[in-house]
């Protein structure tokens, strides 16, 4: 048994000494997250240490670790030198995306048919029923984020460590990928419920043979709408770069 003596533990053993989580710095990452997901931070905008610490009442210490952390989530490019931005999807990313979550949202349907538990049932039924409140008081926001918290659902129902590491590590890219592909669709809102209600029916009655078709047909229609609007913005660039 490891005691306090045993080197690993030995605040005085180098590199191994006890980690330490910084409070200030988690509610900085959650702050700025949440403002991305929202939509509040705009595609492409320039994020200033120094403009967001004020706005936060922070040190910029605590702002330049949180652009860390939500640099390796995907969430904002670039580095010191170049600037900070809010990531923007391009046709490619959209594509990768797609084609991705399609593959990990298969396996997570099927598992999720078979290993389920009563609980995993309540909690996807509770975020359902919250998905068709908050559609029905046309709150973009809290739809958007209860549709990523359903999909976490179907990955954790899968009882599967590795498979919901994998869809961890594209969780905010596919919130920004939501959020690209609702923003001025009023269709969202009006489809998000009965999508989801769909998804959570066929795994409630074990339909493994539904579960692809309803998966593709699921990812499909946003990566779809979502492909339509990017193509119409670089369209629209394209005309103005010909016309300067």
């Amino acid at each position: 048994m490891l005691t306090s003596t045993d080197p690993v533990l030995n605040s005085e053993a180098g590199a191994f000494k006890p980690a330490k989580r910084t409070g200030l710095t988690d509610q900085v990452t959650d702050r700025l997250r949440d403002a991305i997901l929202a939509g509040e931070l705009a595609k492409g905008e320039r994020l200033s240490e120094v403009e967001l610490a004020e706005r936060l009442d922070v040190s910029r210490g605590p702002v330049r670790e949180a652009m860390v952390r939500l640099r390796h989530e995907g969430l904002v490019r670039g580095d010191w030198h170049r600037g900070t931005f809010v990531t923007t999807i391009n046709q490619r990313d959209a594509e990768e995306l797609y084609s991705l979550r399609t593959v990990l949202e298969k396996l997570a349907f099927q598992r999720a048919i078979v290993g389920a538990t009563a609980d995993d049932l309540s909690r996807m039924r509770d975020i359902v029923d919250e998905i068709d409140m908050a559609a029905g008081r046309s709150d973009v926001a809290e739809t958007l984020r209860l549709d990523v918290a359903f999909h976490d659902a179907i990955y954790q129902a899968a009882h599967h460590e590795r498979l919901y590491q994998s869809w961890l590590g594209i969780r905010s890219h596919i919130a920004l990928f939501l959020l690209r592909r609702q923003a001025d669709d009023d269709r969202y809102l009006a489809i998000a419920a009965t999508e989801h209600r769909e998804l959570l029916e066929a795994i409630v009655a074990k339909r493994s043979t539904a579960g692809p078709t309803l998966v593709e047909a699921h990812t499909a229609s946003a990566y779809e709408r979502l492909r339509g609007r990017l193509k119409q913005e670089e369209n629209a660039l394209a005309s103005g770069r010909t016309a300067s």
